[in-house]
């Protein structure tokens, strides 16, 4: 078995003189100069997220900082994230996933590409046991930092329901939400499927508002999906891609993803169940592997032909929850049946800014 360790970027480090002067440590990496000269650095000691994709801190700085005599502040710096991973098979995620977000430019919220290319890395691996080190090239992306916390911290406390963290939930159901959906209404404007919604990425930011990120599935509208490149998620992508890709991309991927995450963060439940199923997956702790996907999508897909109303009665949403407006268009966004998924992400964001008005503070007319 083949576990990845720890991997670093193959680079020098900045000199003490480019350190001093851009306020940087001495254990940062020169990565490189990207296209219009700037300097792109490069913090490797530590990833900013787990899982197969390599995240780390960056800096891009004018090349004139190491020969001027002025301090850094009286330059123009960018804050960036450089992604990279160990793995010869995402290489093609990481060059679609630069195209994604080239074709993207412009929307607030979303990661911009300051520059791209390949860098070498070292990877450290477990294998049977033994610490193997190995060095390869790789391909990367850098794209600018953005602000926020993940939305994922934001999900109610599920031993202490949503009834007892009114305050959070107002939040969810006022603003998060709602611009989570509004922001992805902007990459469906530009005939993007995201493709891979859940908490984790997504950021909220209470000037800046939701940010989505990880753009690794991603394909445009019409498009065969690209299996081989996951799925998305456990339990957040829908039950009509466990028996492999569907004909085309389809908005209402993106949109079973979202109604997962409203039900998952409003509720503080890791997942949605429902009666029918011999085993929770969210109970039982057992590591979602293809059996237990097929089992837990195929008992979803025999629900298709409930109602929304019925198929929420049939879930674990609490009872408190089911017979309100939340709970009764919850059944809309997460309905198996793909056909009786609403398809616009724009007129979802007002629903749910409309349901949250609801909640707190009355009534909001589209």
């Amino acid at each position: 078995m083949e576990v990845v360790l720890r991997t670093y970027i193959r680079a020098p480090y900045i000199t003490r003189k480019l350190a001093e002067a851009a306020g940087l440590a001495e254990h940062v990496k020169r990565v490189g100069n990207l296209a219009d000269g700037r300097i792109l650095v490069v913090d490797d000691s530590k990833s900013l997220a787990p899982g197969s994709m390599a995240l780390f801190k960056g800096v891009v700085i004018p090349p004139e900082v190491e020969t001027a005599e002025q301090p850094l502040a009286e330059f123009e710096t960018e804050l960036v994230v450089l992604k990279v991973s160990p793995y010869d098979e995402h290489m093609a995620t990481i060059v679609r996933e630069t195209e994604i977000l080239r074709h993207l430019a412009g929307i607030p919220g979303i990661p911009e590409v300051v520059g791209d290319g390949e860098v070498p890395i070292v990877t450290h691996k477990e294998i049977f046991g033994m610490d193997m080190q190995t060095t390869k090239t790789a391909r990367f992306v850098a794209y600018r930092y953005l602000p926020g916390q993940l939305v994922h911290k934001l999900r109610v406390s599920n031993d202490l329901g949503w009834a007892k963290e009114l305050k959070k939930v107002e939040l969810l159901l006022t603003q998060v939400l709602p611009g989570l959906a509004a922001r992805l209404a902007q990459i469906h404007e530009k005939n993007v499927v995201h493709h891979d919604v859940h908490p984790g990425n997504a950021l909220f930011h209470e000037q800046k508002g939701v940010s989505v990120l990880d753009f690794g599935l991603a394909n445009l509208l019409g498009d065969p999906p690209t299996i081989e490149r996951g799925r998305g998620a456990f339990g957040y992508y829908p039950p009509e891609l466990i028996d492999g890709p569907a004909p085309t991309e389809d908005f209402r991927i993106d949109v079973y993803g979202l109604g997962v995450s409203v039900f998952t963060l409003v509720t503080g439940l890791k997942g949605i169940a429902y009666t029918n199923m011999p085993l929770n997956p969210w109970e039982t702790g057992v590591y979602p592997n293809e059996s237990v996907a097929r089992n837990y999508y195929g008992s979803i897909q025999a629900l298709s032909h409930l109602t929304p109303e019925r198929l929420i009665a049939e879930s674990n949403l609490p009872d408190d929850l089911k017979n309100t407006e939340l709970g009764k268009y919850l059944g809309n966004l997460i309905h198996p049946n793909a056909a009786l998924r609403p398809a616009e992400m724009g007129k979802i964001a007002l629903r749910l800014q409309q349901i949250g008005g609801s909640f707190f503070g009355g009534e909001v007319h589209l």
